[in-house]
C-alpha cells in the first residue's frame, strides 16, 4: 500500500508539470502574437506596409511555435498517465 502512494504522489507531481506544458505555451503564443501587432499596426498608420508584415510574420510564427510547445505537452500528459494507470493498476493487482 505504501508504494502504491508513493508512485500515485509522483504521478500526480509529474502529471501536474505537463498539464502546466499543455497549457502555458499556447498562452504565451497568444501573447506573443498580440505584442508584435502594436508596434506593426503603428508602422502602417506611417505608411510602412513592410513593418506591418513583418510583425504579422513575427506574430503567425509565435502563434505556430506555442501551439506546437502546447500539443507536446498534452502528448506527453496523456501518454504519462496512461503509463502510471497501468502501473498502479498492476500494482494492485499484484497486492
Amino acid at each position: 500500500a505504501g508504494d502504491v502512494l508513493a508512485v500515485q504522489r509522483v504521478a500526480r507531481h509529474r502529471l501536474e508539470r505537463a498539464d502546466l506544458l499543455a497549457r502555458i505555451p499556447p498562452m504565451l503564443g497568444l501573447m506573443a502574437t498580440i505584442i508584435p501587432l502594436g508596434p506593426g499596426l503603428a508602422a502602417l498608420g506611417q505608411g510602412n506596409p513592410g513593418e506591418l508584415a513583418s510583425a504579422v510574420t513575427v506574430a503567425f510564427d509565435a502563434t505556430v511555435l506555442g501551439l506546437v510547445a502546447g500539443i507536446g505537452g498534452l502528448v506527453v500528459g496523456k501518454l504519462r498517465r496512461r503509463w502510471y494507470e497501468e502501473l498502479l493498476e498492476g500494482m494492485e493487482e499484484a497486492e
